[in-house]
């Protein structure tokens, strides 16, 4: 069964065009890049969207809604990084090889740095604690952030996302506008 997502209401997608295969939107749900479903498999030439993510499991596919902005049916397919292998595997087509490199060396990371960008803007509140992983849920966090939770204090945080991630923070700084 798939999910919904309404978190995303509110949201832009962020465009990634190329004049030979065509444009992708791609949604940044907490901290996981969601890629609209009905772009790539136009630009790999799988005809029926539906019936190409009846292969990938329900954990690479959700149904976004777009509520502002979107005349008609405001719900859109979208699937993961893994799903996205998974339909460029399929494909015959091929573009399917030009737009696996498109992805891989332009796309992926732009969204990492896009990422980056707004965990450098993190500032945490004087009085947060890392809750446990636990309090949190395991399976409701988006990958490699059980480590970030287990390390409960905010230097240690930081420790853990430039060692794994590459990013570094500062305690001055402010996610996304929160206060």
């Amino acid at each position: 069964m798939k999910s919904f997502i309404d978190r995303a209401s509110l949201r832009t997608p962020i465009i990634f065009a190329n004049p030979e295969l065509g444009n992708v939107r791609a949604f940044d749900i907490d901290g996981v890049t969601w890629f609209v479903a009905k772009d790539v498999c136009d630009v790999l030439g799988l005809q029926n969207p539906t019936k190409a993510l009846e292969i990938l499991d329900d954990d690479e596919r959700k149904i976004l809604t777009i509520r502002e902005g979107t005349p008609g049916n405001p719900n859109v397919n979208v699937i993961t990084e893994s799903g996205l292998y998974a339909l460029i595997l399929r494909s015959r087509k091929p573009a399917a090889k030009a737009f696996r490199k498109w992805v891989t060396f332009e796309v992926l990371p732009a969204m990492t740095e896009w990422l980056a960008l707004r965990l450098r803007q993190f500032k945490p509140e004087a009085d947060f604690t890392w809750p446990s992983s636990q309090e949190c849920g395991d399976a409701l966090l988006p990958r490699g952030t059980a480590e970030l939770i287990a390390a409960r204090s905010w230097s240690d945080g930081a420790r853990q996302l430039r060692r794994r991630w590459g990013v570094a923070l500062n305690e001055g700084a402010e996610l996304g506008g929160a206060k």
